[in-house]
């Protein structure tokens, strides 16, 4: 299959998707419109991305740099101990180039998986901020017979 006929299929297929909208049919979980917030549930995501996508990008990184410097010559020795399988070909560079950029989109891959564990952590603490707020606002109303304050209090002559 050549690369053009591969593009199209690719291509075709992908018109298909429809990711602006909810599915028609969406079985039977029940309301999804609302938010909905489980901790437990960003906790596992957070202990996912720490204990295992993490490691292996960085042990996939690792290998890729390692199979890389066999072809293009290690960075981290002189060329003369380690020029490569490629040393003396005009490809080298080339190859050089995109490792460098390789290299930064791991960094960057690393660093946003970094971020993603993060403000998983940060949400969980900012929706427990908020409901220990909102429970205390009704707690309030309860102790000194007082409520908070709301437009419809207005119509009900409270």
């Amino acid at each position: 299959m050549s690369f053009d006929d591969e593009w199209a299929n690719h291509q075709s297929n992908a018109t298909h998707m429809q990711l602006n909208q909810m599915p028609a049919d969406r079985g039977s979980g029940g309301d999804t419109d609302g938010l909905s917030h489980v901790e437990s549930e960003k906790r596992k995501a957070a202990t996912y991305i720490q204990e295992t996508l993490g490691p292996a990008v960085k042990k996939a990184g690792a290998k890729a740099d390692t199979d890389s410097e066999s072809v293009t010559g290690s960075s981290s020795a002189s060329s003369a101990i380690s020029p490569g399988a490629l040393d003396g070909w005009e490809t080298k560079a080339g190859l050089k180039h995109c490792l460098t950029e390789w290299d930064r989109q791991l960094k960057n891959l690393t660093n946003r998986l970094s971020s993603e564990m993060s403000a998983l952590g940060t949400t969980n603490n900012l929706f427990r901020s908020n409901e220990t707020f909102t429970a205390g606002q009704f707690a309030l109303g309860k102790d000194n017979g007082l409520h908070p304050r709301s437009n419809i209090s207005d119509f009900t002559g409270n």
